[in-house]
């Protein structure tokens, strides 16, 4: 087939014109900038996340953003931030978010709850960013001082007193404690948790499940998850073992009673027995009013604490490699 030239010469024309004024168009697309002007934490970016809510949120070199496609609500170190340059965002399956700040990683409520946690080199939010807590500067006084303040502020939560500590308390409760040796100053046994790392991780979020503090009836879902749980533990193979059926109702609580302490008072534990006797309560209500005996919340709140380093830092038992024994866990 042989083309004309001018008509060529017309094809390349249009196809000319049509090129540049779809690039005509493109310029002319509505573009909007935000900045500080418009209630932007700061104009330094680091990333953008839309969460499962539909909401906007900007992490920022002065705090967070988020935008509800109307304005801007910012939170930044005068709403709890341990340092206003925030670098990542995450969001759970729980609905609650994670952020990675230069002061450490923050554990925020989207109503507004911020809990701060130490990061150490190395440790990051995500595999494309490394964040260090550095919040005094070269003062490693003062560094340390905050990490302990931190994670007190996280074992103090409403969330984990309801949650990882009750759990601990629970097993104790249950099983009383487990014996471990140690070799200072000299070779010796000492009673320890027995609860292990896998058994806390598991059962923690297990009473946790859909609770974020603050948001709807939160009170409601941590009393239903805890009833569901504690229902569900004593029928475990273990506890089973432990506590048979043919137990009176006033052996198993003072088994309950002596694994946890004898932290019951005498009119406590008369009470227990004869709800136990009567059915007014079932056995898993029994072992949850042993286990969140104020006693029994204060005598085992140290040794709770020291654990939950371990537990929350180093994700592993205390006598676990590099350890051998419970020689350098000190109990409060």
């Amino acid at each position: 087939m042989v083309r004309h030239p001018k008509l060529a010469t017309a094809n390349v024309l249009l196809a000319s014109l049509f090129f540049f004024n779809a690039i005509a168009q493109a310029e002319r697309l509505p573009l909007r900038t935000y900045t500080t002007a418009d209630g932007l934490a700061n104009n330094g970016v680091n990333k953008v996340v839309r969460d499962s809510r539909g909401f906007l949120w900007f992490c920022t070199s002065g705090g967070l953003s988020r935008f509800d496609g109307y304005a801007f609500t910012n939170f930044g170190v005068e709403e709890g931030l341990p340092d206003p340059v925030v670098n990542d965002f995450l969001e759970t399956r729980a609905g609650d978010y994670w952020l990675a700040t230069n002061g450490g990683l923050v554990h925020f409520n989207p109503r507004g709850s911020i809990t701060s946690h130490p990061v150490y080199a190395n440790e990051s939010l995500s595999s494309s960013a490394m964040f260090v807590v550095a919040p005094c500067g070269t003062d490693a006084a003062c560094t340390e001082i905050r990490r302990i303040n931190v994670s007190a502020a996280f074992f103090l939560s409403i969330e984990f007193q309801n949650t990882g500590y009750l759990v601990e308390r629970i097993y104790k409760t249950a099983y009383g404690d487990a014996t471990g040796s140690s070799t200072f100053p000299s070779a010796h046994q000492l009673p320890v948790p027995v609860v292990r790392l896998n058994e806390f991780l598991s059962d923690t979020q297990e009473i946790g499940q859909g609770v974020v503090v603050g948001q709807g009836n939160w009170q409601q879902q941590i009393e239903n998850n805890k009833q569901a749980f504690t229902a569900e533990f004593v029928q475990r193979t273990r506890f089973m073992t432990a506590f048979p059926n043919s137990m009176t109702a006033a052996q198993f609580v003072d088994r309950l009673n002596q694994n946890a302490g004898n932290v019951l008072s005498q009119s406590d534990r008369d009470q227990l027995v004869s709800d136990l006797s009567t059915n007014a309560k079932t056995r898993a209500q029994a072992l949850r009013a042993v286990a969140e005996n104020s006693n029994l919340n204060l005598a085992e709140f140290n040794r709770a604490f020291v654990l939950m380093q371990y537990f929350g830092y180093l994700r592993r038992n205390p006598n676990d490699p590099q350890d051998s024994d419970y020689t350098v866990l000190i109990f409060g």
